[in-house]
């Protein structure tokens, strides 16, 4: 495996440690908006589009504009195949760590 191969295996681990972003990134099976998925998680808007924004930044997401919104995807076949492998938690499962996450991940 290349050297680029290992970073880019490192920082898909790193975005699966934070459970809220696995949350997210599950939500986006096809192409989604900002409101989508924070409406079908119940998260806030602006706490989404940061997570969205920054994964797109790191080449994780595909962003498609369409009007005023913009359309989210998976980028990596291989994160996507890491997320259809994880089963999806249940209510209650994980605590919700959304404002201990923001302060130390530097997201």
């Amino acid at each position: 495996m290349a050297r680029l191969d290992y970073v880019a295996t490192a920082m898909i681990y790193r975005v699966l440690a934070a459970p809220s972003r696995v949350r997210i990134l599950k939500t986006i099976d096809g192409q989604k908006t900002v409101l989508e998925v924070a409406t079908e998680l119940g998260m806030a808007y602006s706490y989404v589009s940061r997570i969205l924004f920054d994964l797109g930044s790191k080449g994780l997401l595909k962003a498609k504009t369409e009007g005023t919104n913009k359309r989210y995807q998976v980028s990596s076949a291989r994160l996507r195949s890491a997320l259809d492998s994880m089963p999806m938690e249940q209510e209650g499962e994980f605590p919700d760590v959304t404002q201990r996450e923001d302060s130390t991940s530097g997201v």
